[in-house]
């Protein structure tokens, strides 16, 4: 089985296409992150939430990321827990530890993708 941790708008539009593309070659997948995966979703509570954090000071922006790596680690280690998991395919950000902790946890290789516009 293949497991997917994604995020939303454009990138969620990505890996839902990864997601069938895997899906096509035969492979279960499970997608799971810190929210309902809606891509270009604007009216929804998380979607405001953003806007508002989007405004706010960057440390406060950088606490927001990791809080939502620590709930995208929760929800997708209880998914991999249900269906198993031979595989984790990760969209990674900023302090983004999410992929690596779910590897460490289940002992399965990860594949970070980096898709940001941060000197690497």
């Amino acid at each position: 089985m293949t497991f997917v941790a994604i995020g939303r708008g454009g990138d969620a539009v990505q890996w839902l296409a990864l997601a069938e593309g895997f899906r096509l070659e035969g492979h279960a997948v499970t997608l799971a992150g810190a929210n309902v995966i809606r891509p270009y979703s604007t009216g929804t509570a998380t979607a405001r939430l953003r806007g508002i954090v989007r405004r706010l000071p960057w440390w406060i922006r950088d606490a927001f990321e990791v809080a939502l790596s620590v709930v995208t680690v929760w929800r997708a280690w209880q998914a991999a827990r249900r269906r198993g998991a031979d595989l984790i395919v990760h969209r990674a950000t900023t302090y983004d530890l999410a992929g690596v902790a779910l590897a460490r946890l289940l002992r399965v290789p990860l594949v970070a993708h980096l898709d940001a516009h941060i000197p690497v």
